[in-house]
């Protein structure tokens, strides 16, 4: 094991090598032995700062605490360009995001390391560590407590990075023996950089630690009102939509629990809950396909991302074997890797894991499963639920869902996988069967064609084409048109009871039937790695629950924190109706306002330079909420002129890193935080994260922008058209909705203050917003009305 490897890591004035230069330098020289036994030899080393000849951007300063004053009389990077190259020679080098380094090094005329093997941590840190919410090298030295004092000094980031690859040798070291064979055995003959070192792995007689469960922070919700009004749904059989602020999903499911009626629950997410009483029923597409995973692993050449997702699989496939998808926290490419490999009912005629109505439990009292699947489940045999009360949480997300399940994507590889198959049983006519590939290819090709000729047309994705009356009048649609027909009449010629056959019928009917129908929108997709792509969506959707989804369900119980928004002349509940398709149905209304004696000061400024210094003075954990990430980059530019790094930390959307590695910041920053970000990233933070956190919480919330849909958005366009106001009862609602969900949020997690940046608070429209906001705010335009109080 005495291969030498070169860890180097840089610091740079910006990301671009094109207009940015190096800062700092640092390599260490290691073996495989210096890895694998316990005790730290001493390892050689390089390091040295640069002069970059220009100045350095305050928030590298921030970041790494180099000053100009440091690097003045600092070699230039071409003075010890030999010395560096010496010390790497031809040996692999490693590193954290590694590429990044090695590519601004060749940018920079280092092209001698362009044939240097590259070992990247980031590609084997998520196997080992597959539940953490970022793998940054910071966040991960301090979850890991690994040595690295430093942070974003080059010097301290190799060493800390080197310190990770251990810390990774150790956790795969305490995976049962036949996982490491396994592993072993896949990566044998493989050509990727790490499989040297699984080779190398030995099972440990550590106990592999269990991480434990964590409890939520503060008191629960006053959940009897809502309990009340359950109790009577269930008793009367009726139809209700309420919003109720201040309630708990997990209550909810405990208490209904306790019934002896048969209830299902549909909701956003599912429950992290274990009752004996209470069935969750995952969808299909959650679990592994044992066949189709073997297949995957068994393609001629994968990729290597293709590599690190098989491990994390397999990884699981022998630690526990009824692992789900979300147990593998995928990244970006590795959920289009998942499609492959996943249960599915086109694809896994044999598979144990099947449609919901052979899983649904039915000697559970309580039933949870997810929004999309009792959606896709009730409009497919309504009848299994019958006998059951149906209650759906988090309503405001119900369309989302439905419409995500009504959507049909045509593929040429659904259309392969089947030929691949048939072209197995050589008891078929093998002639017929290559005509009938060849008439799908066809299709396919035109769908090519039709994309190229009018992609013009489309303006809001050059690799999306919506698929207009022009289009449908065209030549090349006719011909695509007939070309269906064609494939469909065809198959109908012979009566072959296959699976696959059968299922080839059918989604050659469906596409034709797509085509066909007047009440859908077509998409043409063409993907990153140029696949061709039809989409089906249904034109409108509300329309289409009105009429195909709701009177399918004898009750209902509709509930949810965030949909009641009342214009002068309605009910409240007029915006979401019309949304979900209820205006045909008149279930009973209930609004329980959130109210309370202590309303937060909601202070609108009309000069932000005034309110971010104000923000500044605070110095406390502050939250800036914004729309866009030109605001983002903005907000981030001025505060880090003007912020002082030692008294506060500055996270940054897309600017200091992802959402994960923000949040991950946040929590283990010693010093008061002021994070920047749109509407999601604080609701991730504030609902996902912080209840768990008794130590952390943000006082300062400062709304920079309102979130207004743009008219020449094609979901405005296409939605707005149902309102005789577009504006307010369209717009105004939808942005109201997303505010009011913020606050409450806020408010719920001990907020002090909230600010108003955004010119619109000052126009007359927004004080309907800010009227819905009454059981939580008090306007304040002047912060001295607010001292008076005080």
């Amino acid at each position: 094991m005495q291969t030498t490897f070169i860890g180097l890591d840089i610091e740079t004035t910006g990301f671009d090598p094109r207009t940015e230069e190096i800062i700092e330098i640092a390599l260490i020289k290691f073996t495989y032995n210096d890895i694998f036994q316990k005790e730290l030899i001493d390892i050689k080393s390089y390091q040295s700062l640069v002069n970059p000849q220009k100045k350095i951007p305050q928030i590298v300063v921030n970041l790494t605490n180099i000053e100009d004053e440091h690097v003045k009389d600092a070699p230039l990077l071409s003075d010890i360009k030999k010395e560096i190259l010496e010390f790497i020679g031809d040996n692999p080098i490693f590193g954290h995001n590694i590429s990044f380094d090695v590519e601004f090094l060749i940018k920079k005329g280092f092209t001698e390391l362009q044939n240097n093997l590259l070992l990247d941590t980031m590609d084997i840190v998520s196997i080992a560590f597959p539940e953490e919410p970022s793998y940054s090298l910071e966040t991960l030295s301090t979850k890991l407590n690994l040595t690295h004092i430093n942070k974003h000094r080059a010097y301290d980031d190799v060493l800390g990075t080197f310190f990770l690859l251990k810390e990774i040798k150790n956790s795969f070291e305490l995976l049962k023996p036949q996982t490491i064979t396994s592993m072993q055995q896949f990566l044998q003959n493989k050509d990727w950089p790490w499989s040297k070192f699984f080779s190398y792995l030995k099972p440990s007689d550590a106990i592999k630690k269990t991480q434990k469960n964590i409890e939520k922070k503060g008191e629960a919700a006053s959940n009897e009102k809502i309990f009340k009004l359950l109790d009577s749904f269930i008793k009367k059989n009726t139809k209700v939509i309420a919003e109720c602020e201040n309630y708990h999903v997990e209550e909810i499911y405990k208490f209904l629990a306790k019934k002896k009626d048969k209830i299902i629950i549909a909701s956003k997410n599912l429950p992290q809950i274990n009752d004996e009483n209470v069935h969750i029923i995952y969808p299909q597409e959650y679990y592994i396909c044992p066949d189709r995973f073997q297949k995957f692993i068994e393609k001629n050449c994968l990729s290597f991302p293709e590599i690190t997702f098989a491990l994390k699989c397999m990884i699981q496939l022998n630690e526990n074997p009824e692992f789900l998808k979300h147990d593998l926290a995928l990244l970006s490419d590795e959920k289009k890797y998942w499609q492959e490999v996943a249960s599915e009912e086109l694809f896994c005629k044999n598979c144990q894991h099947f449609p919901f109505s052979t899983t649904h439990d039915h000697n559970k009292v309580v039933s949870a499963t997810s929004h999309f699947q009792f959606f896709k489940e009730t409009i497919k045999n309504p009848e299994q639920f019958l006998d059951h009360k149906i209650i759906i949480t988090d309503l405001e997300n119900f369309k989302e869902s439905a419409s995500y399940s009504l959507n049909q994507k045509f593929k040429l590889n659904n259309f392969d996988y089947l030929i691949k198959h048939l072209k197995k049983d050589l008891s078929l006519d093998q002639e017929f069967i290559n005509n009938v590939q060849n008439k799908i290819e066809i299709i396919f090709g035109l769908i090519g064609i039709i994309h190229e000729k009018f992609q013009k047309l489309s303006d809001y994705n050059p690799n999306e084409l919506n698929i207009d009356k022009t289009i449908k009048n065209s030549l090349e649609w006719q011909n695509l048109f007939k070309s269906a027909i064609n494939l469909k009449e065809y198959l109908k010629e012979k009566n072959y009871f296959q699976f696959e056959y059968k299922k080839l019928i059918e989604i050659a009917d469906n596409f034709h039937q797509q085509l066909e129908e007047e009440n859908k929108n077509l998409q043409i997709i063409i993907t990153n790695n140029k696949e061709i792509i039809l989409e089906s969506k249904v034109k409108d959707l509300s329309f289409y629950l009105q009429n195909n989804f709701w009177p399918k369900l004898n009750n209902y119980f509709l509930l949810s924190p965030n949909i009641y928004y009342k214009n002068e002349s309605d009910s409240g509940f007029s915006y979401i109706k019309t949304e979900l398709g209820l205006l045909g149905e008149t279930p009973t209304e209930i609004f329980l306002p959130f109210d309370t004696e202590q309303k937060l000061p909601f202070i609108l400024k009309k000069s932000e330079e005034e309110a971010i210094n104000e923000i500044i003075k605070e110095n406390k954990n502050t939250f800036i909420i914004t729309s866009s990430v030109t605001s983002v980059k903005n907000i981030f530019g001025q505060l880090s002129e003007n912020l002082n790094k030692n008294e506060a930390l500055l996270l940054a959307q897309k600017q200091t890193g992802g959402n994960n590695k923000i949040i991950q910041s946040f929590l283990n920053a010693d010093k008061p935080t002021i994070i920047i970000g749109n509407y999601d990233l604080f609701s991730f933070c504030v609902e996902q994260i912080m209840p768990f956190i008794k130590t952390k919480n943000i006082p300062i919330l400062i709304i920079h922008k309102l979130l207004f849909d743009s008219p020449q958005n094609i979901n405005f366009i296409q939605n707005s058209t149902k309102y005789r106001n577009s504006f307010l009862e369209y717009s105004l609602p939808r942005t109201g909705l997303t505010l009011k969900k913020s606050i409450d949020l806020f408010f719920k997690n001990k907020g002090e203050k909230i600010y108003g940046l955004d010119p619109k608070f000052f126009k007359d429209y927004s004080a309907k917003i800010l009227k819905n906001l009454q059981g939580y705010v008090e306007r304040r335009d002047q912060e001295s009305e607010i001292s008076d109080q005080e």
